[in-house]
């Protein structure tokens, strides 16, 4: 039995820097820093918004997301 799989999508901004500091910061502003990779492809640092990572971690089965 195949189960469908669906499509979430997050918005996310590319940010400069990727140093301590500058993730420190964006946590400060209400950002999670993170980095996007990809198979032969160069890394990007980014930032997303806490609430939409919530909201996609709580629709996903066997998944506990953190209160904050």
């Amino acid at each position: 039995m195949a189960t469908a799989i669906q499509e979430e999508n997050i918005e996310a901004k590319p940010r400069q820097g990727g140093n301590k500091n500058d993730a420190r910061r964006l946590r400060r502003e209400g950002l999670i820093p993170a980095v996007l990779y990809g198979a032969g492809l160069e890394s990007l640092t980014i930032s997303v918004d806490p609430k939409q990572m919530m909201r996609i971690l709580a629709r996903r089965p066997g998944t506990t997301p953190y209160s904050t």
